[in-house]
């Protein structure tokens, strides 16, 4: 061994990345495998996106306090079914002809029909909402409820008689126009009470906890 050498020291092994260790030239080759130690940027468990007993709190005081505002459309069909066709046989000229009125006020009380259908829609829309916020109020704390049947082919069979007894002025066919209406109205206020009872029960519950 010559003089440079010694004052070099001793050779040292040379580090490769890659995990593996090489000797220098001159030492007998060998190559040993290191562990790379775990990254400390190993992913978490995703949570899922459910909405917490709060959230679904807050989602159902949310819709309360946005209710629909319908007053209007109510009113404004109100008065073309009957307060128009009573106005127009008493304020027009005799000198017109007796079917153009009735075809006149045919077409209000139809208008107004509509106008009161589509409150009656916006409302049903909304108490629907609020009612599916509350079950899940109740099926995250307690059992949830059992909901409704479906009744749309009845309201929808109701419907169309009612307006074609206002369109003929047939009164029993109007009458039973708003029978077919009772199993789904009854189902629905029936509903209506368990939830709001469940959901009572819940929030009384639920605020004696956070207290």
């Amino acid at each position: 061994m010559d003089e440079e050498t010694e004052q070099q020291g001793p050779l040292q092994p040379i580090l490769i990345q890659g995990s593996a260790v090489i000797e220098p030239s001159g030492a007998p080759q060998q190559v040993s495998t290191v562990l790379a130690p775990p990254s400390s940027a190993t992913s978490t468990t995703a949570t899922d996106g459910a909405p917490s007993v709060e959230e679904a709190f807050a989602k159902v005081r949310f819709l309360e306090a946005n209710k629909p505002k319908t007053s209007g459309l109510w009113v404004m069909g109100f008065f073309l079914i009957f307060a128009f066709p009573f106005l127009l046989f008493f304020i027009t000229d005799p000198n017109v002809l007796y079917d153009d009125i009735v075809f006149v006020c045919c077409f209000s009380v139809i208008v107004g029909v509509v106008l009161i259908g589509l409150a009656e829609t916006k409302q049903a829309e909304w108490k629907k909402a609020v009612r599916s916020a509350k079950a899940d109020v109740i099926g995250m704390v307690a059992a949830p409820i059992e909901e409704i049947k479906s009744y749309r082919s009845l309201n929808a069979v109701g419907g169309v008689l009612i307006v074609a007894g206002l369109f003929f002025d047939l009164g029993p066919l109007l009458l039973v126009g708003i029978l077919f209406f009772v199993p789904g109205l009854s189902a629905t206020t029936s509903y209506d009470k368990d939830i709001k009872r469940a959901f009572d029960r819940v929030q009384e519950g639920h605020e004696k906890k956070g207290n």
